[in-house]
């Protein structure tokens, strides 16, 4: 094995599923968001899985949730078209922001859908995207700081902050184009880092490489590609990685994700079927293609479709949720 990995398994009513999974580096917590009819967000302890905290008050799913400042704070974005920051303690929403307000040309919005989002490494900006825009809210002053109005020709699907560039944000959308932008910069134009042509809409993004340098991003059709963040060039690509991740006799459905080990510098991607089968394979990138490791089975108590999951370097645990 490439990773020293544990797998362990949740359960969670039969009536929601996880959407999300979230854990800062070394804890033994993480935030698990969960869709309708929950609407809310669960702190659990991975040492025995029991929850210890909920926050709710979300009217619609939680699409993305997370820690701030080494786990004093959360934040939520949600359908209902509101981002919220969260006392850990209390378990009470410190902050609130809506989705909604007026164009650069005094166009009202109202309220988005709010689909993905993350708050940055210095815990002083959180980000989202919707249907049309990116939405950046200023955590210091408590009010919106910057909303890009044409970043993406299509729906938002992924807004990410750089692990160690807190002006850096990534966002995706469903046409396939991935932005990198430097929000210490107002104008749209002169913001952007880099511009990135997956070619499908993307479901996910990450960082991998020392300092961050590199980006993997998966497809709804399966399709994995790696990146150079800032200048913007493809390293490898396949439009369908499921047949290069699957066992002998095993069938693979869809990519869960991809995750980065930080200590062996190395991209392993969590592939899995509609019965609850995971398998995990290391990717390289050469000369515009992917070489795939021959995958390993995990071991998985999961019945059905896995749609999460979340790696740390730190002691190797994987947790996933479906």
């Amino acid at each position: 094995h490439l990773y020293k990995m544990q797998l362990i398994h949740a359960s969670q009513p039969s009536s929601s599923v996880v959407l999300g999974i979230s854990r800062p580096k070394g804890h033994n917590q993480a935030l698990i968001s969960l869709s309708k009819p929950a609407n809310e967000v669960r702190m659990i302890d991975l040492m025995n899985m029991q929850s210890h905290a909920w926050f709710r008050g979300h009217t619609n799913s939680v699409m993305a949730a997370g820690f701030v400042d080494g786990g004093s704070t959360a934040f939520t974005v949600s359908l209902d078209g509101t981002a919220r920051i969260w006392d850990v303690r209390t378990k009470q929403a410190v902050m609130s922001f809506t989705a909604e307000g007026h164009t650069s040309e005094g166009e009202s919005i109202e309220r988005q859908e709010l689909t993905c989002g993350d708050v940055n490494s210095s815990g002083t900006a959180l980000a989202a995207g919707s249907d049309e825009f990116v939405w950046l809210w200023d955590l210091r002053a408590a009010k919106l700081w910057r909303l890009y109005e044409e970043l993406h020709p299509a729906s938002i699907t992924q807004a990410v902050f750089h692990p160690a560039a807190p002006a850096v944000l990534v966002t995706a959308c469903a046409e396939g184009i991935v932005s990198v932008t430097d929000n210490t910069i107002a104008d749209i134009d002169d913001s952007l880092v880099s511009v990135l042509s997956v070619g499908t809409s993307v479901s996910q993004v990450g960082f991998a490489g020392e300092g961050g340098q590199g980006l993997h991003a998966t497809t709804d059709v399966h399709g994995l590609s790696l990146w150079n963040v800032y200048s913007g060039d493809r390293l490898g690509q396949v439009d369908d990685a499921r047949p290069k991740v699957a066992p002998e006799g095993m069938k693979i459905d869809y990519l869960v994700g991809c995750v980065y080990h930080e200590g062996m510098d190395s991209t392993g991607v969590i592939a899995g079927n509609d019965e609850g089968q995971l398998v995990f394979s290391s990717v390289l990138a050469q000369n515009d293609s992917l070489e795939f490791a021959p995958p390993v089975q995990v071991q998985s108590q999961h019945t059905d479709a896995v749609r999460s999951c979340c790696f740390d370097s730190v002691d190797g645990l994987l947790v996933t949720g479906g």
